[in-house]
């Protein structure tokens, strides 16, 4: 059965005290698992650069092909769309809007049961797709 992964840039430790994140959020499917990354304005300001930091993490071999496009050999990664996100801890809620001018609009279906049963923090309050 497929698992869902997700990480944070910047990493979620060194935003705990933050009652509030907000920014854009990518979603695709890689080795059979579905994955969201979540970027702050500050860490990423586009879907693409999102990816690219993905990609650098888990050493799949990328390249830019303009500052624009972001290409990658590995065929494995499908990607399915992406958003912009808001998370507030008190009380907590997770917002998803949006889509990705790159990728188009993430595939909601199921999303909020998956990210309920993630065990992230992102997943522990109420979650709103619009």
């Amino acid at each position: 059965m497929p698992r869902l992964f997700i990480e944070n840039y910047p990493p979620l430790e060194k935003a705990e005290s933050a009652r509030m994140i907000a920014g854009k959020f990518l979603q695709f499917r890689w080795q059979g698992n579905e994955y969201l990354l979540f970027a702050t304005r500050d860490e990423h300001q586009f879907h693409n650069q999102m990816l690219a930091h993905f990609l650098s993490d888990h050493h799949i071999k990328h390249h830019w092909r303009d500052s624009e496009h972001l290409e990658f050999p590995d065929t494995e990664i499908n990607v399915i769309g992406g958003g912009r996100f808001h998370f507030s801890a008190d009380p907590t809620q997770l917002e998803l809007w949006d889509n990705s001018m790159a990728y188009g609009r993430f595939d909601e279906s199921g999303l909020a049961e998956r990210l309920r049963g993630s065990g992230h923090p992102f997943g522990s309050g109420e979650i709103v797709i619009r």
